[in-house]
């Protein structure tokens, strides 16, 4: 109970200006004030009396009540190492390599195969290698054998395969026949 005689009063509106000049932070709203006085907060509620048609506090009832909260809080505080989340009863699926890889391919957040032939073209421009590298990918391809056995002709007739995007297959199937012929020489 705040004691008139002993304690410093602190009008409940001027609780804010209050809490932010001893450095707590950004200013607390008015409505928390009378939140904290009239339902409490944590278990415990901010002391708060009526004068004349003035609601006052005091500065000792803002300690009082801040150490409550500091109790109620230490009191409900569990130490860190039971903090961590408990460990399932039941196995968990994980992925394997290959199907994490398949998914980061998927979404184009991993190069394939195919990526690096594009990249291995010396004298393009990025962004029509990269449109053909989109075309080709959104059309299933991920190796250069893929595109391969596609043929030159049925490169050129992918939807989306325009004007200037046939000298970036043409390079790509010259890459393609040299690589090939690197692969049957080994």
């Amino acid at each position: 109970m705040i004691d008139i005689r002993t304690e410093q009063l602190l009008p409940v509106r001027d609780v804010p200006a209050y809490l932010e000049s001893r450095g707590l932070g950004k200013r607390v709203a008015q409505k928390s004030v009378q939140r904290w006085i009239h339902r409490g907060s944590d278990g415990a509620k901010l002391e708060a009396i009526r004068i004349g048609g003035m609601l006052v506090t005091s500065r000792e009832a803002l300690q009082r009540w801040v150490e409550a909260q500091s109790r109620a809080l230490e009191a409900t505080e569990v130490p860190h190492a039971a903090r961590q989340a408990p460990r399932p009863t039941h196995p968990i699926s994980t992925r394997t390599h290959e199907e994490t890889t398949r998914i980061l391919t998927d979404h184009r957040l991993m190069p394939t195969e195919l990526d690096s032939c594009l990249e291995g073209l010396k004298g393009l421009q990025g962004s029509a290698r990269d449109h053909v590298a989109g075309v080709l990918f959104r059309a299933g391809f991920r190796t250069c054998s893929d595109v391969r056995k596609l043929g030159r002709e049925g490169l050129r007739q992918l939807a989306g395969i325009g004007p200037r995007s046939v000298p970036v297959v043409e390079l790509l199937w010259t890459a393609l026949g040299e690589r090939g012929a690197e692969e049957s020489a080994t």
